[in-house]
């Protein structure tokens, strides 16, 4: 039962009286409008919602009464597809069916404008005839109980200027059973009674109904334009405050429309006021099947405890693969930054580049740790563990905010968030800014899906992402690929906004801005302290030889791919081999099939796919000729493990881009694709070997070197002068790169453990015999501390 609301009273029309409502001739004939575009809906439209409007009391009631055109609002590509498809057929039997493309009017993301406007054009062009005629405005996701069409027109008949009616939603995921069961053998017509729609629809309600029920304790929407009251097991009273025009008779041709459809085509077309709103749904029945999370951000914290249940599954399982971070030690970059923060001071420190990389902000975050916390390393990793869990959860809502499924968002998080690969980031500290570069990519990510779907976006808004963007390129080097390659994003995920010219100006503003800021900052940094000789290697052989730099971006884009397929399965020791093959063979295939049926998926996929190259792609160009240069190959290049956080995140999106429509095709819910690949994964998970390196041996080198310094200072009686020969530290510990200039053995681990260079009453000094690195580190305007420290035999 729908209780029938306050009507507004409208102000009569006084331009145009060419039938007043009462006194108004039969009507003549009628057309349906339904505007329909992209594959997806098209099939959902043929498949489920034709056949309840080809039953007896729908459409073919309406043919009989009245000369009936059908009228398809849609893509001129659409119309074989309708026309081949056997309901597609049975319509043309029924009624003269029509095509009118509306190609101009799509805009991605914006999709009520786009139906107002489509029905609006449908209307306006039946000329003086839509005076006598019938408009019914269908939409493409409704199941129509028997009968509701012939009720509608009835009342038309009777001389209604409109028939308004109210629908509720039903959640897709425990509706689509009964759904198939009653479409298997209907062929391409299925006659439903109000009864049995109505008591399927009552118990699979969509959260969002369920949260317009004022008597439903667990949930509220705050912002209801309809209430709900649930009588009993069988019974629902509602107050509609917004009603769907199902059918217009105009009263006058030039009307103006200046809002979405709902709202303004009744008081525009039937400026009388002469409407008639069907209050029972014996009359009158149609629910809307959509995914559980469809207008999730209308509804309160309380109505989302599936969701957050789900985003808690992801954010645990990544909790507990990589709890081990808890106990990893220091290594190589974390000594050597550790030291310049004690020795050089704040803005030496905070200002030096390093390897190619501004750094401003994961340095300030690094001088604030050491600040806290000191020469421990478990805070540190703490600090990287709970930022990673952060991402999770900002994964969770990009792949959300693109597939409206929780369940899959779960998927897409839970497979980034235990991936294997991302141990090489957040098993380095110094590698940390690589975190929090991808913190900001899923933040401004995650906004542009979420306002995408209205079709614009405020300039500042667009400017504080570029300026988000423009501080992750000061997090690490992979901001600087992520912002140079977000505005291809904007223009893919959001055309429209681009229409504003300011919108336009910092999209098309930000790559440079990222350039110019890039050497600025290197310059700046110059002034405080000259670049190194490392420094000026690798940003003049970057750009050397191109071909290399495709190369390894070919190569890490494979491996990164391969990984978040394969999770715990792939063998990095392996690639690229027989399984990586198969892995991105089959990726490839799965993202071609999907872009090709699918043209939003597309524009989704090179979206992500731009942010996840821009990621590699920056990485490509800094190490690629470098590395090529002391005759790393490609192959080894795709296993240094920290190069993936930040662009398998994106991948980790399309693969749920692509599950998406795969599980749609098969009528398969999100969570039973959940829980096989939770299945799959832990069993991946269990039978493989990987685990969080915690760096145990440099625990004990490290411990033992502190030990060996203690036990000299002891030696000697308190107020004497302490000599140490100043011992290089193993080569094991600081890789391949680090020179003794940047840590200098034994003295650089005294320094990090005591804030004195007087230590128990005994001043320390550490004999160094290499003149070269005397000479480089006793600068009292740098090194504030081993220039103190150090003295020649």
């Amino acid at each position: 039962m729908i209780q029938d609301p306050v009507l507004a009273e409208a102000p009569r029309d006084e331009r145009l009286r060419e039938n007043e409502p009462h006194d108004r001739s039969a009507p003549k004939a009628i057309r349906i409008l339904l505007p329909v575009w992209g594959d997806a809906f098209v099939g959902q439209f043929l498949d489920h919602s034709l056949p309840t409007l080809l039953a007896p009391g729908n459409i073919p009631a309406l043919a009989q009464t009245l000369p009936t055109r059908f009228v398809f609002l849609s893509r001129a590509r659409d119309e074989a597809a309708i026309r081949a498809h056997p309901a597609g057929r049975h319509l043309a039997q029924v009624s003269e069916v029509e095509f009118a493309p509306i190609d101009d009017l799509i805009a991605s993301g914006n999709h009520s404008t786009t139906i107002t406007l489509a029905f609006a054009r449908g209307v306006r062009a039946a000329g003086p005839e839509m005076l006598d005629t019938c408009f019914f405005f269908l939409v493409a996701d409704y199941i129509m109980a028997d009968g509701s069409l012939a009720a509608v027109l009835a009342h038309m008949q009777e001389g209604a200027s409109a028939v308004q009616v109210g629908n509720f939603q039903v959640d897709e995921a425990t509706a689509e059973r009964w759904l198939q069961e009653r479409l298997a053998g209907a062929g391409t017509s299925l006659a439903l009674t109000p009864r049995e729609v109505m008591r399927w629809a009552l118990g699979c309600m969509h959260p969002l109904t369920a949260a317009n029920i004022v008597n439903f304790p667990l949930c509220h929407n705050l912002e209801a334009n309809r209430l709900l009251w649930r009588v009993d097991a069988d019974t629902l009273i509602g107050r509609f405050y917004l009603l769907h025009m199902i059918c217009i008779r105009p009263e006058v041709t030039d009307f103006v429309v200046g809002s979405s459809c709902d709202y303004s085509f009744v008081p525009e077309m039937c400026p009388s006021a002469n409407v008639v709103t069907i209050a029972d749904s014996d009359d009158y029945l149609v629910v809307e099947v959509q995914p559980t999370g469809h207008e999730s951000r209308v509804r309160p914290l309380r109505a989302w405890w599936r969701t957050t249940i789900l985003a808690l599954l992801a954010v645990g399982a990544a909790a507990a693969v990589y709890w081990p971070l808890l106990r990893v030690y220091f290594f190589a970059d974390d000594f050597v930054c550790l030291l310049a923060i004690e020795d050089q001071g704040f803005a030496r420190f905070v200002l030096q580049v390093f390897g190619g990389h501004i750094l401003l902000v994961r340095n300030l975050v690094f001088y604030l740790s050491a600040a806290l916390f000191g020469f421990r390393p478990e805070p540190y990793y703490a600090t990287a563990l709970l930022m990673h869990l952060v991402n999770v959860w900002l994964l969770f809502r990009v792949v959300h905010a693109f597939t409206d499924d929780a369940a899959l968002a779960a998927l897409g998080a839970t497979a980034w968030g235990t991936s294997p690969l991302c141990v090489g980031t957040l098993g380095w500290y110094a590698v940390f800014g690589h975190v929090l570069a991808t913190t900001i990519m899923l933040v401004v990510l995650g906004a542009l899906a979420r306002r995408a779907s209205s079709g614009t976006i405020p300039a500042r808004t667009v400017a504080g992402w570029a300026v988000l963007l423009l501080a992750g390129t000061t997090c690490f080097g992979v901001g600087i690929g992520v912002a140079i390659a977000f505005p291809l994003a904007v223009v893919l995920l959001a055309p429209g906004a681009l229409r504003d010219r300011r919108v336009l100006a910092i999209v098309l503003g930000l790559a440079p801005a990222v350039v110019a800021f890039y050497f600025g900052y290197r310059w700046i940094s110059a002034l405080v302290e000259p670049l190194s000789l490392i420094e000026a290697v690798v940003l003049r052989t970057g750009m050397r030889n191109f071909g290399t730099i495709v190369t390894m971006v070919g190569h890490t884009l494979a491996f990164a791919t391969s990984g978040i397929i394969l999770g715990f399965l792939f063998v990095p020791a392996g690639y690229p081999g027989t399984q990586s093959h198969l892995a991105v063979a089959g990726a490839v295939l799965a993202v071609a099939v999907l872009c090709v049926i699918d043209g939003e998926a597309r524009r989704r996929c090179l979206a992500l796919l731009a942010l996840s190259a821009g990621a590699l792609g920056i990485i490509a160009l800094g190490r690629a000729n470098f590395y090529e240069a002391i005759h790393f190959s490609p192959q080894t290049l795709a296993n240094q493990l920290r190069y993936y956080y930040a662009a398998l995140a994106p991948l980790a999106v399309i693969g749920c881009l692509v599950l998406d429509r795969a599980r749609r095709a098969v009528r398969v819910p999100g969570s039973a694709v959940l829980a096989a690949w939770l299945a799959l994964a832990g069993w991946g998970f269990a039978r493989s070997s990987w685990h969080v390196d915690e760096r145990d041996l440099f625990r004990a080198y490290t411990q033992g070197q502190l030990r060996l310094i203690d036990a000299a200072i002891d030696r000697e009686p308190a107020g004497a002068d302490v000599r140490i020969p100043n011992q290089r530290a193993a080569p094991i510990l600081l890789g391949p790169i680090l020179r003794p200039v940047d840590f200098p053995g034994w003295v650089g681990f005294f320094v990090l453990r005591y804030p004195e260079n007087v230590v128990r009453g005994r001043r320390m000094l550490f004999v160094e015999s290499d003149a070269a690195l005397l000479g480089a580190l006793r600068v009292p305007e740098k090194h504030h501390r081993l220039h103190d420290l150090l003295v020649p035999p």
